[in-house]
């Protein structure tokens, strides 16, 4: 006694379907000398700041008192110049953007009071640094702010829609620093670009992606 089997489902190969190529993004777990490719800087999902992630961990949701940090620190004097572009996509109050070191979790003092482990730009128009507060121009949504991070001179210059709001000088307290967006008495949703896809606005010259393929290899001893 015989039978006739159908399947289902015939396998085919997998293609994208009305994706803009600006939501496609190249990542890579390895480098390559070839075409520049590594492993991109995102937010982190397993740092608990208690923000919601999404798309491909690049957006984050914020609520009272909840951040986003990065996957990729810098070292102090490692020579890096990295670049990380935010878009301010809905905003509920204030929202805070810049560096934060990696040895400590971020904390409301942070922010009331002088802290070298923050350098902080908010988008009621202040920076945040461990030794003066500047006035930055504010920000909202739409805007763009561009984080140039030199890790040659330890300094980190603020742009918002391409337009310079100022450098500040890296603490030499820590020596690991990172990407983060903190969101402390407001909501809402900021994106990350760290050249997963095109800069909206030119990088100074010499400034590239936050990405393994540029950091220095690591000394093995």
């Amino acid at each position: 006694m015989g039978y006739t089997y159908t399947p289902v489902y015939a396998p085919t190969d997998a293609s994208a379907v009305s994706m803009a190529a600006a939501n496609q993004v190249t990542d890579s777990p390895s480098n390559n000398s070839d075409d520049g490719v590594g492993n991109y800087c995102t937010f982190n999902p397993v740092d608990p700041g208690y923000g919601t992630l999404s798309e491909g961990n690049l957006k984050v949701t914020g609520g009272n008192n909840t951040y986003a940090r990065g996957t990729i620190p810098l070292r102090r004097g490692s020579g890096v110049k990295a670049v990380a572009e935010f878009t301010i996509l809905t905003l509920g109050g204030n929202v805070l953007i810049g560096l934060h070191a990696v040895d400590t979790a971020p904390a409301s003092s942070d922010v009331t009071t002088g802290s070298a482990r923050r350098i902080v730009y908010d988008a009621a128009g202040n920076f945040y640094t461990a030794s003066s507060d500047s006035s930055p121009a504010t920000y909202t949504v739409g805007d763009i702010i561009r984080m140039e991070v030199n890790m040659d001179g330890n300094s980190v210059q603020f742009f918002k829609n391409n337009a310079s709001q100022g450098s500040v000088a890296i603490p030499s307290t820590y020596s690991l620093w990172n990407l983060i967006v903190w969101y402390q008495t407001s909501t809402g949703v900021t994106s990350l670009n760290t050249g997963q896809k095109p800069f909206v606005h030119t990088p100074t010259s010499n400034f590239g992606a936050w990405v393994t393929q540029n950091l220095p290899e690591p000394t093995v001893t």
